[in-house]
C-alpha cells in the first residue's frame, strides 16, 4: 500500500511515523521545490505529474541533487502516470542533442525496468498480504 502526500507537513508526518519513502506519493497541483526535492531525496515511489511545468521542475531539481535528470523525469512519469507506456511518450518531448540520444535511449530501458521491478514488487507484496488477510479470515 502507498500512502499519498500533498504538503510539506504530510510528508514529514509521515517520514516521522516511520513510514519508508519507498512507500509515500507526491501528488498535488501546487507543489513546492522544496516538497519535490524532498521525495527525490527520500526516494518517494511516486512524484504524480499534476502540470505542464512539472517534468521540466522535477528534472532541474533532480540535476541540483545529482540525480541523473532525465531518468528522473522518465520514471516520475512512468510510475505516477500509467507505467512504461508513459515512459516512451514523455520521453518523446524530451529534446537532447544528437550526441545524447545513446544516453537518452539508456535512461528509457532503466527508466521502464525500475518501473516494471516495482511493479513486480508491489503486486508480489499486495498479493501476499491479501493472501495472509484472507487466510486469516477464514480460520
Amino acid at each position: 500500500m502507498l500512502i499519498d502526500t500533498c504538503t510539506m507537513g504530510e510528508m514529514r508526518i509521515a517520514l516521522a511515523a516511520g513510514v519508508p519513502g519507498r512507500r509515500l506519493v507526491l501528488h498535488g497541483n501546487n507543489k513546492s521545490d522544496e516538497e519535490i526535492a524532498l521525495a527525490i531525496e527520500q526516494g518517494f515511489a511516486k512524484i504524480v505529474i499534476d502540470e505542464p511545468d512539472e517534468p521540466e521542475r522535477v528534472a532541474a531539481i533532480a540535476r541540483k541533487l545529482g540525480v541523473d535528470p532525465m531518468l528522473a523525469i522518465l520514471t516520475a512519469g512512468g510510475t505516477g502516470i500509467c507505467g512504461a507506456a508513459a515512459v516512451m511518450g514523455l520521453s518523446g518531448s524530451i529534446k537532447v542533442p544528437p550526441e545524447k540520444e545513446d544516453e537518452k535511449a539508456n535512461n528509457e530501458v532503466m527508466a521502464v525496468a525500475i518501473i516494471a521491478i516495482m511493479g513486480t514488487i508491489f503486486a508480489l507484496l499486495e498479493d501476499r498480504k491479501s493472501t495472509r488477510l484472507n487466510s486469516s479470515h477464514s480460520e
